[in-house]
């Protein structure tokens, strides 16, 4: 509601932009904690799957926004009827208790029980994420139709490269993935280090985008410095010769994750600042205002 009312009211600028959707951005990772808790998820791959439904429609909606140099939301999205559904799941485990989320509500087709990797049984959290999924692959496919012919349009700009585009992304989640699934003790142990460090280089990967967007300038794939973290955790434990990892992630999380933290948000603040500085405006500041003459 805020960004409809600063372009209503005429009162919207790059800076409020970045800065908006920086929140956003930040909130992304930080809010599937509490979601993951009144869903009853615990400290699974489960937890993942939400990382995955908050990232993956707001960073292809923001490289969307980039070839279309407008921000256009469909008809049913993530700020709204997307927190709408997120309170109603809350409320219904205010009232049912997180444990209904867990409760098997249908079986699998005989055809499909032979297969061992599939789960004989369905809880209400699995009718849940398929749908969540579906809608994901949907709200993608969109933003693929839009994105594209604009890329082709663009000065400077095509289709291949729009893809290009996309490979930091791409290699952030691969190997977010490869790393908690593996992984022994990055959500069983360390789940809200692991949600910092995933959020935290979310932030960074998405705020380059906004910000060539506001620039006019053209993405750089090479400039997202923190999307090498997960790959070397998932490197160190899927290159290890037994059981565990080739160095102790123990010794490892919390020290990356506050870097991540700490090169995102000095990054992010830079970006404010440099914007408000050429706006002539305060930001993180107070400033002496000028005095206003009165009229006689």
């Amino acid at each position: 509601m805020d960004g409809k009312q600063a372009r209503k009211t005429g009162s919207s600028s790059a800076l409020g932009m970045i800065y908006d959707h920086g929140i956003d951005a930040i909130n992304a990772g930080l809010l599937m904690l509490p979601i993951a808790s009144a869903l009853g998820t615990g400290e699974t791959m489960k937890l993942f799957l939400l990382y995955g439904m908050g990232f993956f429609p707001f960073y292809m909606q923001g490289w969307e926004e980039f070839y279309r140099e407008e921000l256009v939301l469909p008809v049913v999205n993530g700020p709204t009827e997307g927190l709408l559904v997120v309170m109603g799941l809350c409320t219904t485990s205010f009232f049912h208790g997180a444990e209904f989320w867990q409760d098997s509500i249908a079986t699998s087709p005989e055809l499909l029980q032979k297969y061992s990797f599939l789960p004989t049984s369905y809880s209400n959290f699995d009718i849940l994420a398929l749908a969540f999924a579906i809608a994901t692959i949907c709200t993608t496919a969109c933003n693929f139709i839009v994105a594209l012919p604009m890329a082709e349009k663009k000065e400077n700009s095509s289709a291949p490269r729009a893809l290009l585009n996309l490979v930091p992304f791409v290699v952030f989640c691969v190997s977010a993935f490869c790393w908690c699934f593996l992984s022994q003790v990055a959500l069983q142990k360390y789940a809200i280090w692991t949600t910092l460090l995933l959020g935290s280089v979310f932030v960074e990967l998405i705020t380059h985008v906004m910000l060539m967007h506001i620039c006019h300038s053209y993405i750089r794939p090479g400039e997202r410095y923190t999307m090498w973290i997960p790959l070397v955790l998932a490197a160190n434990v899927a290159f290890c010769p037994s059981d565990g990892a080739l160095v102790d992630e123990s010794l490892l999380i919390i020290p990356l994750t506050l870097l991540s933290i700490a090169y995102s948000t000095h990054r992010f603040c830079m970006i404010c600042c440099e914007a408000a500085d050429a706006l002539d405006i305060f930001v993180y500041r107070m400033g002496k205002r000028s005095a206003v003459k009165k009229m006689d």
